[in-house]
């Protein structure tokens, strides 16, 4: 399972650059923008935002890229398109660490190539902390769903 964290880490410093604004068919009342790099839209859920302490949240995250990415051995090496990853967040201390991660197709319509599960598992304590990278996608994807995670819950607008 280190090799989910050490890939989506990897996503995490590659894919932060100038992006642009990207239209998606996701409901727009669910599925809030955090992070837009080069090669990557990510999204939160606001629909399953937990609140986990003083300091965090639990959400779940959806990485979009544009174009097939490269099948990896846990997708047995078939191409994806859209990744759902579940993330526990530390707005204050800026770190972030990898639950689950499942990997979809180029038509994400539900059908699952592969369901990966992370170092989190069934003990969320089991994962490691990882400090977020200054400039990088990391950090738009803390600041955007600390902010969302914060609006949301105050606000209680799903």
């Amino acid at each position: 399972m280190r090799f989910t964290a050490a890939l989506t880490l990897a996503l995490l410093a590659a894919c932060k650059g100038g992006g642009g604004t990207r239209t998606d068919a996701l409901p727009p009342d669910r599925w809030v923008l955090v992070a837009d790099g080069e090669s990557v839209a990510v999204f939160v859920d606001t629909r399953t935002i937990l609140k986990t302490d003083t300091t965090g949240y639990r959400v779940w995250h959806r990485w979009r890229f544009p174009k097939d990415q490269a099948g990896i051995s846990v997708t047995a090496y078939r191409p994806y398109r859209f990744m759902l990853q579940r993330t526990d967040i530390d707005c204050l201390t800026r770190r972030l660490r990898i639950g689950e991660v499942l990997y979809y197709d180029s038509t994400a319509r539900g059908r699952l190539d592969s369901t990966v599960p992370g170092r989190l598992g069934n003990n969320p304590e089991s994962s490691n902390w990882v400090d977020v990278i200054p400039t990088s996608l990391g950090e738009e994807i803390v600041d955007g769903t600390c902010a969302t995670a914060s609006k949301t819950l105050r606000t209680g607008v799903r």
